[in-house]
């Protein structure tokens, strides 16, 4: 076996780079979207060997079985969804769905970080194990009992491993671990001394029968470690499928479960493909305005007067961790009410920051914290009004949008899908696709990625921290250990760090947290061994790509 297929064994499947985008930066934009509507369709089936979502359709189906057996016999009264980043993100937007088209709170979330989390990005959350633990302890002491789906895309955060092994333990319903790689690919390594590795989490809790594993694998991400793409689409379409059947079951409803499951997983990914189908003109139209926005520095805006602002605002959330974008390049806002509406009583809304507010709508960008917001408000009557006139771009999302750069038209044709019950919950997972597709090649096309590596990642976990040496050593063709001392030279800011490399890696993860363009800078020391700190920052400078930086201190091998 050669080393390149040994180090792809050994890297779990959502780090994993996938050869269908081994060139997306250098794409056009139309052959951008139509790579992207070929990986989205892998959901359902995998690729290269992964099974996709059908794999679990039947544990999907005997999971609804079990909770609404629960219910039923008084054991739960409620179905909770927890994650941190972008699982706790969509387990919030699947617990406001759930309550808009089912009319009932059965389905809850937790979002680690508390509701603040949901529209900015907070270091380091995802690390703590004990935190984890914690939560869990104060949910079965609050007046309920709880059925718990535990989400971790990689398989890999302390903090969901925490609460899983506390929630066997304390709670009284199915524990299910829900991630995106295959088991055995579940993390080994310990990052704290009261930590233990997800890997041995998920080995105690199988000696409890109420405990099961959820591992779709849909295979490597178009942008390899983004799991906001396929599997935060896998994600929200496998929680609504199980939160479905449940509610039917709930209602009386006889039907054949593991029909109706499957169909279901079926039906929201084909809704996805004819997105892609229907809009691909229009897509190109909106992404071309997008990218002269980021180019010109002008902010994208993106805002709904209805729940699709959630998806707008954790979309927006996430593109500074996940490109090192500025909080100002993409904001997105949403109504307060919809916000709202996944509000939870057992959930203490006041843990983190203040949610920056404008105008009655939530939004991603808080001028506080974030410098001067460069739009003037009370010029005109309404925030809307005042960003219209303002900047270059702005997606309207709302039903009384008027602009000819809106998405109404991408609202419209999203309405005429089919015929089905849970349209609704379709538009929701279409304009997530969009939504996705506008920021990732935006920034893809703009430099923040290169090939299809995010080489400019903001370090704000143990994970991205990994993945920022795993880039290093990938693209300069170095080893791990000479990746590791790169990445801490860049983060320091000095070619001696001795007195650095010790400090434990959530140390090193504050400090990397506070800076930008930590692998670009690690790129060029590790090429150019006689360049200086400061020659080196000065030459990278503001510079928006890796590709002014290859010619200016060196290429990074392909």
């Amino acid at each position: 076996m050669n080393d390149a297929t040994l180090e792809a064994r050994m890297t779990p499947i959502t780090e994993q780079r996938n050869p269908a985008t081994s060139n997306f930066d250098q794409l056009s934009i139309g052959d951008a979207i139509r790579t992207l509507r070929h990986v989205e369709g892998e959901i359902l089936y995998g690729c290269d060997g992964t099974t996709g979502l059908i794999s679990v359709a039947e544990e999907i189906s005997a999971l609804a079985d079990r909770v609404v057996d629960d219910i039923r016999g008084g054991r739960i009264n409620r179905l909770c969804l927890s994650g941190s980043g972008t699982s706790g993100r969509l387990c919030y937007i699947a617990s406001v769905l759930c309550q808009q088209i089912f009319g009932t709170d059965v389905v809850q979330y937790n979002i680690n970080g508390g509701q603040s989390a949901f529209v900015r990005s907070r270091v380091g959350i995802e690390d703590s194990f004990t935190k984890g633990s914690e939560e869990i302890e104060r949910l079965s002491e609050a007046e309920c009992s709880s059925a718990l789906i535990a989400i971790s895309c990689g398989l890999s955060a302390p903090y969901v491993a925490g609460q899983l092994g506390a929630a066997v333990e304390r709670l009284r319903g199915p524990v299910v671990a829900m991630g995106f790689n295959p088991r055995y690919m579940a993390r080994r390594e310990v990052r704290a001394r009261d930590h233990v590795s997800f890997s041995q989490t998920l080995d105690t809790c199988s000696a409890y029968p109420h405990f099961s594993v959820l591992d779709p694998v849909v295979g490597p991400e178009a942008i390899a470690g983004s799991v906001r793409l396929k599997a935060g689409s896998g994600t929200l379409i496998t929680l609504f499928t199980l939160a479905a059947c449940v509610h039917r079951k709930l209602k009386g409803e006889t039907f054949d479960s593991r029909h109706y499951v499957r169909q279901l997983l079926s039906d929201a990914v084909e809704a996805i493909d004819l997105f892609y189908e229907w809009n691909s003109e229009v897509m190109e139209e909106i992404l071309s305005h997008s990218i002269a926005s980021v180019q010109e520095g002008s902010p994208v805006h993106l805002m709904s007067d209805s729940a699709y602002g959630l998806l707008l605002v954790a979309d927006c959330a996430e593109c500074p961790p996940t490109f090192g974008a500025r909080y100002d390049e993409f904001i997105g806002y949403c109504p307060i009410s919809a916000f709202d509406l996944g509000c939870d009583a057992h959930i203490d809304r006041s843990v983190g920051d203040p949610i920056p507010v404008r105008d009655g709508y939530v939004t991603n960008f808080n001028a506080s914290v974030d410098g001067g917001f460069r739009l003037k408000f009370g010029q005109s009557t309404s925030l809307w009004s005042d960003i219209k006139h303002s900047d270059r771009l702005h997606i309207d999302l709302s039903n009384t949008a008027r602009s000819p750069r809106s998405c109404k038209n991408i609202a419209a044709r999203m309405a005429s899908t089919k015929s089905h019950e849970y349209r609704e919950f379709f538009n929701f997972v279409q304009m997530k696709a969009f939504l996705n597709a506008v920021s990732t090649v935006t920034f893809s096309l703009t430099g923040k990625v290169y090939k299809n590596v995010m080489v400019d990642l903001r370090i704000s976990n143990a994970k991205l921290f990994d993945r920022s040496v795993s880039i290093v050593s990938e693209l300069c063709g170095r080893s791990m250990s000479e990746a590791h001392t790169a990445i801490l030279q860049s983060m320091y800011r000095s070619r001696d760090i001795g007195e650095f490399i010790d400090r434990p890696i959530l140390e090193h993860v504050h400090t990397a947290s506070q800076l930008e363009r930590v692998i670009p800078l690690a790129i060029a020391l590790i090429n150019n061994p006689d360049l200086s700190i400061e020659t080196a920052l000065s030459r990278i400078g503001s510079s928006h790509s890796l590709g002014a930086l290859d010619a200016s201190v060196g290429r990074a091998n392909a």
